[in-house]
């Protein structure tokens, strides 16, 4: 009989649960904000960069301090049977880090709190999609003082003549996180 429990005790602790799906037979809904986060955050970021002036560093800044931050949820999953500080990782990078940094550029677009900027430019350069295409086009500014932030220089273009544009007024406005946020743009294809 001692062996039996000694065995018993040894495979019950070989084969103790390591995750909240095997604890209760449901999946956790941390699973679905991991899984989500790259697949649906990441291209949620991309088209946010579209339209707020700021850089890759500063994405990866937010997904990091939100990453970190997320450590005092840990104890929270502890309590729940889940002591896999792997999955824990996984969920702070990839669903808190992604999703959190969504909803503060999303929050900062929404919500403007500063001054409307109007900008004039110049056309330098275009790169338009095929003639009577939709698609996206790269229009370069001369001058542009965005210039580093090249996801703010695509457009949806939809003029079916293929005619390049001449000037852009492009309207920016600060958002709740003091961001710029880029709120209208417009193009012209005569003289200014």
């Amino acid at each position: 009989p001692e062996t039996l429990l000694s065995k018993k005790s040894v495979r019950s602790k070989i084969f103790q649960p390591a995750s909240y799906k095997q604890v209760t037979g449901k999946m956790h809904w941390a699973v679905a904000i991991m899984i989500t986060g790259p697949f649906l955050g990441i291209p949620a970021i991309c088209a946010l960069l579209s339209v707020t002036v700021i850089n890759a560093a500063g994405i990866f800044l937010f997904i990091g301090l939100l990453t970190i931050l997320n450590g005092i949820t840990w104890k929270y999953f502890q309590r729940r049977g889940m002591q896999d500080f792997t999955f824990f990782s996984c969920y702070s990078l990839f669903g808190v880090g992604i999703w959190g940094t969504v909803f503060i550029l999303a929050l900062n677009f929404l919500v403007p709190r500063g001054e409307i900027n109007q900008e004039y430019n110049q056309v330098k350069r275009c790169e338009l999609p095929g003639r009577g295409d939709l698609g996206f086009a790269t229009i370069t500014l001369l001058n542009d003082q965005y210039d580093a932030y090249p996801m703010l220089d695509m457009y949806w273009y939809s003029d079916k003549s293929s005619q390049h544009p001449r000037w852009s007024t492009r309207t920016f406005q600060s958002g709740l996180f003091g961001i710029n946020t880029l709120q209208n743009t417009e193009f012209s294809f005569g003289d200014k």
